[in-house]
């Protein structure tokens, strides 16, 4: 780590009675500041804020050979708690649900017979948000994921899941509708790393101020 050079030159290095005052002046505005800031943290309200979204989504992974019948796109969702106790940073917990890709493919030698297949995946984040601007907050998280996939041939559905970890980032941008309810839009990042998918969204947002002390 490097060190840090003795700061000269602030006010003449004299033994007055005007210079004396000066530092004692300025150590006492040092001293306070760390107080005064914490007051001022003290007086900002805790709040519990709850954010519903849903919206378009879209795969944005890279295949190495795209299967025949690729579906991209879908829809994802998702409820996040928040908890801002007075301070810049806040935390919380998110559920959500997303589209990944799905496939519909014909069998060979079965005629008109398809095989459709997908796979959807449950996050769990833990959530940590800031507002470096007013109305807009920025996001990141990180859990674990359920992803589920299903395959349906002839009528029958066979399912299975596994559980892999998650990233997500998002911006979000709120407008005020009223005291306890605020309406905008979130663009996010979602990484699942079970099968190396990624996925961008754009989704309407819902926020509701459950409580402020």
């Amino acid at each position: 780590m490097a060190s840090c050079p003795t700061t000269r030159g602030w006010w003449p290095i004299t033994t007055t009675s005007s210079s004396l005052r000066r530092s004692a002046l300025a150590g006492a505005l040092l001293a306070g500041l760390p107080a005064a800031l914490a007051a001022q943290a003290d007086h900002r309200p805790s709040t519990v804020t709850a954010f519903a979204s849903l919206g378009f989504v879209h795969n944005v992974s890279s295949f190495e050979v795209p299967p025949t019948g690729l579906e991209r796109n879908g829809v994802a969702g998702g409820l996040r708690v928040m908890w801002q106790p007075g301070h810049l940073l806040s935390a919380g917990v998110e559920v959500g649900h997303t589209h990944v890709y799905s496939v519909k493919r014909p069998v060979p030698g079965t005629g008109s017979e398809e095989l459709d297949q997908t796979l959807d995946a449950w996050p769990i984040l833990l959530v940590f948000s800031m507002a470096p601007a007013q109305r807009l907050h920025i996001n990141v998280g990180t859990g674990p994921a359920i992803n589920t996939s299903s395959a349906t041939l002839q009528g029958t559905t066979t399912s299975s899941s596994a559980l892999g970890s998650s990233f997500m980032a998002s911006a979000v941008y709120l407008v005020p509708v009223s005291s306890a309810l605020a309406l905008g839009g979130e663009l996010r990042y979602l990484r699942l790393a079970k099968y190396e998918d990624n996925n961008l969204s754009l989704q309407i947002t819902l926020a509701w101020l459950m409580s402020r002390h």
